[in-house]
């Protein structure tokens, strides 16, 4: 758990010293509205750091499929392209001897639009990997609380 939580509080802690930093190096002429303002919102945020990583702590699997799910939808080419990647769908086109290359000879020819038209694009790195980035996240998120919810019940049985 404290692995988890330093891994979690590394960057809240970077962010806020860096802006500490920031601060302090060039100081601001701010009407009291303003600075309490400002107060107010950098403790609310501190508080919200503090829930999130609490949150982590007390369900990791769940914490772990959320920041997937995140990842997938904020960076869709830092996880669907290297998986599609995997399979034979390459930035070149389809891989020779891979899982792609033996679904294209089973195929033959492919039709625009059709799903391996669509995963061989996403594989390329082209639009349509933003694009099939939200029904992946939805079902993996599908997955992370069907997962959840099946470790939780057998849990409280234990």
């Amino acid at each position: 758990m404290d692995k988890a939580k330093a891994i979690l509080a590394r960057p809240l802690h970077a962010t806020s010293n860096q802006i500490a930093a920031g601060l302090a190096a060039h100081p601001l002429e701010m009407p009291p509205a303003v600075s309490d303002a400002a107060a107010a919102t950098s403790a609310a945020a501190k508080q919200v750091a503090g829930k999130i990583i609490q949150f982590a702590e007390e369900n990791h699997a769940l914490a772990a499929g959320v920041a997937v799910t995140a990842a997938v939808v904020i960076a869709p080419g830092l996880i669907i392209v290297p998986v599609l990647n995997v399979f034979g769908f390459g930035a070149g086109g389809v891989v020779a001897g891979s899982v792609a290359a033996g679904a294209h000879a089973q195929i033959g020819s492919v039709t625009a639009g059709s799903l391996f038209a669509v995963l061989q694009s996403a594989g390329a790195g082209g639009v349509v990997a933003q694009v099939i980035a939200v029904p992946v996240a939805a079902g993996m998120g599908a997955v992370v609380a069907g997962t959840t919810a099946a470790y939780e019940r057998v849990k409280s049985r234990l």
